[in-house]
């Protein structure tokens, strides 16, 4: 063989041996070098798979987490309460005496001034037993002057037997007689000027009942409801007319005794009515309570209710004749504010052997647990110690988390819901 030969021979062994040991090599398939050629191809990419498999197995075994950041923020805690609007009084007008209701001079919804006349009752009862008191005072003088007359009688007949019984021609019986009878008129004297006592009295007292006849308004106000017709039976204890004071209106709500402390008289805010949807009613804090009440836990508060009539023209406000006693809404107060106050979500924050904890995740995707202090609830966030400005703080799928697991981050929306951990094939 010549030298040439040789040397080209030698290259293509060479290239045909390193072609059988390479997978997938067409041309050691062709020549039959390494066993059929696709066994090659399919071995190269069964091997990718196992590589790929095993790599998204490694991330799905860690812990899938939501994270905020801890930061400085503008908090605002409020306070939103329920109750109903009412005057500030409500008084059931009801007569003193008992009568036939003669004539209503009100109805619903009449307002009134202090000392309009409400109903009057039919009087002519009342103008009887008037005049028959007047005669019992007439009598009851005539008693007193014929006492008088039986005394000055009996003390004439003392007066006459003295000297007599002094020389001995009247017994000491006779004269013991004569001294009990003036006794006996002079009691019968007193009983007369206090039977006179007690018919004036009396007659005073019908004279004022005849002028409670006419029930007259206590205050300015309106009638919220009438309970009677003319021609009923009205009593002290059956009330004919609701009067509720007019101008101003009140809402009671019950604060928690957690808020209680940031409540303070003179505060101001806002109330949105359920019949005046979107449209809002300034108060003012008029009143709070000394004490919680056990059974609640809450304390009464009264809100005074400022009213600009016809409301701002805007829709920002309401008029007073909109709002009327009984309107059910929600009061607002802000009870606490604080600019530049380092917070974190409240769902952040959980027990852990009595302590308040939270996770912070590092760069490295460690989590790791963190005690904090809170020091205030404002709404959705909290007001806290313990963690750094920056720091993000795990707010879902921490609740099993462990202290220093590997977590990988994503939307709240990814971490399942009730669940602490995405790993597969194991709690």
């Amino acid at each position: 063989m010549k030298t040439g030969s040789m040397r080209h021979a030698v290259v293509l062994f060479s290239a045909l041996a390193l072609c059988a040991v390479m997978p997938g090599c067409g041309m050691a398939a062709k020549l039959g070098i390494g066993g059929k050629g696709g066994d090659g191809a399919k071995g190269g990419k069964a091997d990718g798979k196992a590589g790929s498999k095993q790599g998204k197995k490694g991330l799905a075994s860690l812990r899938v987490v939501a994270v905020e950041k801890a930061a400085k923020r503008h908090l605002v805690r409020e306070g939103t309460y329920r109750g109903e609007l009412r005057a500030a009084r409500v008084v059931e007008v009801s007569p003193d005496v008992q009568g036939r209701i003669k004539k209503l001079h009100a109805d619903m919804g009449s307002v009134v001034a202090k000392g309009d006349l409400l109903f009057e009752l039919d009087p002519l009862e009342m103008n009887q037993m008037v005049i028959q008191g007047k005669a019992a005072v007439s009598m009851s003088e005539a008693s007193i002057k014929q006492a008088e007359v039986a005394l000055q009688k009996a003390q004439a007949d003392l007066d006459r037997k003295k000297p007599l019984a002094d020389k001995g021609l009247v017994t000491k019986a006779d004269m013991d007689n004569l001294e009990t009878a003036v006794l006996s008129a002079t009691s019968a004297l007193d009983v007369a000027k206090a039977g006179k006592a007690q018919a004036k009295a009396s007659l005073k007292n019908l004279i004022v009942n005849k002028k409670n006849m006419k029930v007259r308004a206590p205050f300015d106000g309106m009638v919220a409801r009438r309970y009677l017709d003319e021609g009923a039976m009205a009593s002290p204890a059956t009330p004919v007319f609701q009067l509720h004071e007019a101008g101003r209106l009140f809402m009671r709500v019950a604060v928690p005794e957690s808020d209680v402390p940031f409540v303070r008289k003179d505060m101001t805010g806002v109330m949105i009515l359920d019949a005046l949807p979107g449209r809002t009613i300034g108060f003012t804090v008029d009143l709070i309570s000394p004490i919680v009440e056990p059974a609640t836990r809450t304390c009464p508060v009264d809100l005074l209710v400022l009213q600009a009539a016809g409301g701002d023209g805007a829709g920002n406000g309401a008029g007073a004749a909109d709002v009327k006693p009984g309107m059910a809404g929600a009061a607002t107060l802000v009870l606490d504010e604080v600019d530049g106050a380092l917070s974190i979500p409240r769902e952040a924050v959980i027990e852990r052997d009595g302590r308040k904890v939270v996770f912070v995740v590092d760069a490295a995707g460690k989590a790791s647990q963190v005690q904090v202090s809170v020091l205030g609830e404002y709404g959705a966030w909290l007001r806290v110690e313990g963690v750094a400005e920056g720091d993000d703080v795990v707010v879902k799928g921490q609740i099993d988390l462990e202290d220093g697991v590997e977590v990988t981050i994503s939307r709240v929306a990814d971490v399942p819901a009730g669940a602490a951990s995405a790993r597969k094939g194991g709690p």
